[in-house]
This record gives C-alpha cells, sequence and structure tokens, in this order.
C-alpha cells in the first residue's frame, strides 16, 4: 500500500503545474513575437493574466478531458479483460507508464515553449485515454487485491486503497508546492522530475516487487480462439486483439439470487457506484462556488474547507470504515465451533447495506443542510457530513465482487472503470450546467436536488 499511496501522492504532485504550463503556453499562442512579457520563464510561475487566455485554455482542458475520457472508456474494459487473461501486473504497469509518458511531455513542452505548441499536450491526453489512465491503475489494482484477498476482508482493504487515494490526492499538491517553493529556486519542473522518479519506482515495484495474482496469467491451451477458414483475415484479428463489443455486459449477465431486492442487481450497485463517484468529483468546485457567492469566503476559507473534507474522508475510509465493519462481523456473527466457516455471499452482501445505507442518507442530509446553511458553521458541518459518503464506493465494489467468477475480475473493474471515466465527464458537467442556470435565482436548487436524487437512492438500496 505505501507505493500506491507515494504514487498517489506524485500524481496530485503535478496536477497544479500541469495546468500552469498549459496556460503559459496559452499565453505564448496569443503574443507571438513579443518579447516583453509579464512572465520570465516557463517554469518560474510568473504568468500572464489574459481573460482571453484563461477562456481558451478552459475550452482546450475542456476538450483534453473529454478526448481523454472517451478513450478511456474504450481502453479500460479491455484492459480489464485483457488482465483476465494475462495477468494483473503487465496492465498495471503499462496504464503507469502512460502517465509517466504524459509527464515527460508536459516537461518537454515547458523545455521548449517557443518551439512547441501547446496543441501537442493534447497527445498527453491521448496517451492518457489509450492506456487507461489513473481511474485503470486503481480498477486494475482493485483487480489485483480481488484475486489475493478473502471476500470477507476485500471492504476492509478496498476501504485503505481509497484512503489512501484520497490522502494522497489531498496531499500531493501541498508536497508539490512545498518543492516548487524549497528547490531549484521555485522552478515547478523540479516537482515533475520527483514524480517521474515516482512513476519510475512504481513501475518497478509492480513489475518484480510483487507476485503475479493469478496462477496461470498465460492463455491455456483451452482457451485459444479459433476461427472457421471462411472468415477473412480483418474478422480474425479482430476477435484476437479486441476485447468484448460489449464491455458491460458483465453487470447484467449474472444472475443474482441470493437475497430479495434491488441492491441484487449488479447494475443497481454499479449505478450507484458512479452516480456517488461523479457527484463527488464535480461537488467541491460547486461547494466552493456556493460558499465564495453565498457567505462571502475567501480563497484561504474555502481551502480549509476543501480540506477540512478532504481529511474528513480520508480518515473515514482509514480507520472509521474498517473499525465499523470488524464490530459489525463480529456482532453478526453467531457462536458456534472454533472452526468457522467464511461468511456466505448474503451475508456479506448484507453487511456492507448496514454500512452504505447510513452513508447514503448522511450525503443526503449534507445536501439539504447545504440548501438550508445560512452561516458557516452549519455549512461547514453539511460538508463533513457529505465526506461520510466516501465508503460507498468501496463497500459497493467489494459486494460486486462477490457474485463475480475469478475469471471475469477484471472485466468487471474494467466496466467500473468505464462507467466511472462516463460519470467523471458527464456528472460534473451536468451539475455545472445546473447551478449556472439556477445561480441567479435560487443557488441551492442543484443541492436540493441532489437531495431528492440521493434520497431516491437511499429507498432502492432496501
Amino acid at each position: 500500500m505505501l507505493p500506491f499511496l507515494i504514487y498517489c501522492l506524485a500524481v496530485g504532485a503535478v496536477a497544479v503545474p500541469k495546468i500552469n504550463i498549459i496556460l503559459a503556453l496559452m499565453c505564448l499562442k496569443s503574443r507571438p513575437g513579443d518579447t516583453d512579457r509579464n512572465w520570465k520563464n516557463i517554469s518560474r510561475g510568473e504568468i500572464c493574466t489574459d481573460p482571453t487566455v484563461y477562456a481558451e485554455m478552459g475550452w482546450f482542458v475542456g476538450c483534453g478531458n473529454l478526448l481523454s475520457g472517451i478513450l478511456c472508456a474504450v481502453s479500460s474494459p479491455c484492459l480489464g479483460a485483457w488482465s483476465d487473461r494475462y495477468g494483473r501486473k503487465p496492465f498495471i504497469a503499462f496504464s503507469a507508464l502512460g502517465m509517466f509518458c504524459g509527464d515527460v511531455i508536459s516537461v518537454v513542452a515547458a523545455w521548449f515553449p517557443n518551439r512547441i505548441s501547446v496543441y501537442w499536450i493534447l497527445l498527453e491526453f491521448v496517451i492518457g485515454g489509450l492506456t487507461g489512465a489513473f481511474l485503470t491503475i486503481i480498477a486494475l489494482t482493485q483487480s489485483y487485491i480481488t484475486d489475493i484477498t478473502p471476500a470477507e476482508k476485500r471492504a476492509k482493504v478496498f476501504s485503505l486503497l481509497h484512503a489512501y487515494l484520497c490522502l494522497g490526492l489531498a496531499l500531493g499538491p501541498a508536497a508539490g508546492a512545498f518543492l516548487v517553493r524549497m528547490i531549484h529556486n521555485g522552478d515547478m519542473l523540479s516537482v515533475f522530475y520527483v514524480a517521474g522518479a515516482c512513476h519510475a519506482l512504481f513501475i518497478s515495484y509492480v513489475l518484480v516487487g510483487i507476485p503475479e495474482s493469478l496462477p496461470a496469467p498465460s492463455i491455456q491451451p483451452g482457451d485459444k480462439p479459433s476461427f472457421p477458414d471462411t472468415w477473412p483475415v480483418s474478422r480474425k484479428l479482430k476477435n484476437v486483439f479486441l476485447c468484448r463489443m460489449m464491455p458491460l455486459s458483465v453487470l447484467g449477465s449474472l444472475p443474482l439470487t441470493a437475497l430479495a431486492g434491488a441492491q441484487n442487481n449488479l447494475a443497481t450497485l454499479a449505478a450507484i457506484d458512479a452516480l456517488s463517484f461523479g457527484v463527488q468529483i464535480g461537488l467541491p468546485a460547486l461547494l466552493v462556488l456556493l460558499s465564495e457567492y453565498h457567505l462571502q469566503w475567501t480563497n484561504l476559507e474555502a481551502n480549509l474547507f476543501i480540506s477540512a473534507t478532504n481529511m474528513t474522508r480520508a480518515t473515514i475510509l482509514a480507520i472509521f470504515l474498517p473499525t465499523a465493519i470488524k464490530l459489525m462481523s463480529s456482532t453478526s456473527s453467531k457462536p458456534g465451533p472454533s472452526v468457522k466457516a467464511p461468511p456466505s455471499s448474503p451475508s456479506l452482501l448484507r453487511l456492507s447495506m448496514r454500512i452504505i445505507r447510513p452513508c447514503i442518507l448522511l450525503v443526503d442530509l449534507s445536501n439539504i443542510g447545504f440548501v438550508i446553511s445560512r452561516t458557516s458553521l452549519p455549512f461547514t458541518l453539511s460538508g463533513i457530513a457529505s465526506a461520510a459518503g466516501a465508503p460507498v464506493s468501496p463497500l459497493v465494489q467489494s459486494s460486486m465482487t462477490i457474485y463475480v467468477t475469478p475469471d471475469r475480475i477484471g472485466e468487471l473493474f474494467g466496466a467500473i472503470s468505464l462507467l466511472h471515466s462516463l460519470s467523471r465527464a458527464l456528472v460534473p458537467a451536468l451539475m455545472q450546467f445546473v447551478y449556472s442556470l439556477t445561480l441567479r435565482t435560487a443557488p441551492e436548487a442543484l443541492f436540493l436536488g441532489l437531495g431528492i436524487l440521493f434520497g431516491i437512492v437511499f429507498l432502492v438500496t432496501f
């Protein structure tokens, strides 16, 4: 877990410098031949403040994220399905290598700002999408954990994984800012050098530091594809190298009869997970906007608020959720012989739902709190309550693995990664659109709608 935490810190550390490099290149593009710029060097942080440049950068980053999201939605199910056949380690390393190549492109663009066009940065988004980006690394890592962890312990391990993810992405930007200030007199490229070393160490650790989780990562003789001689070569290659053309089929092809109710359906669980993930991605920016508009908060207060919610989320995942699982497992176990059988799938799902429901309810109440808050204290408490939704994703995903055969675990997490890619692109954009439409008349309308939506989700879990 420690290498994964360091890797998350590296990913978080380069987030802001990447934006600054794009902004600086945009400034160069808008002012060709101008030697009297209001920033001395692309890696020194003095960047032009032209509103037109900021507007153009917004479109550029938006198009890049859309391009990366579409490619990731295509590649992540394939990488997940291939990992079921060839092993987890090569594809985790492959996705990490793609992110490393993206950082290299940013560094090269900063080295030669007058020779390299800003549009070459789009290649970084393309490579990230084709290699699955960070979401696929998480999905494949969870596939690896599923292979080596008993079903009754997966929720705890998934919780720790998500805790390290939140902690790394929260502390990474601060660590990057510290490096920029302390190393090389404010050169932001020093962050990329350290992050590149972390990428290399993580890839090396994956390839040589851990064993393969699958007992037979190579294709078994009986699994080798055979095709009729009448098939054209193009069709044979398509079936050999491409993954399933219906990457979400794994969510609907497994009948669940362990318990009655909507929560037994893999598609329902996946929808809850994708919705929770998308809202979690889009909510912080809207909370900052609402607090600064409605409560007249400064940038410092808004940053402290986001930091408090992130630390609360990491604390819940790292400490409270594993403790709650342990306590509820001990109280639900029946006295019997000293050697007891592992919990059944229905009991594990029932245990997860006993924790998921209160978490969703707290998220629902937090949105109502945002609607009625008129001062800083209830608004802050509502934000902390919204962090209680952090356990939903690891618990739902660990529950889904119970009902999938080991040879389809990678395919399952590939489908989850696809849904996360779509959710990351669509849900925050929809939230921003609704907020922009209702800002003048009813800025709390979005959060009221989220309260109603999560109220429905809460009822669906029964």
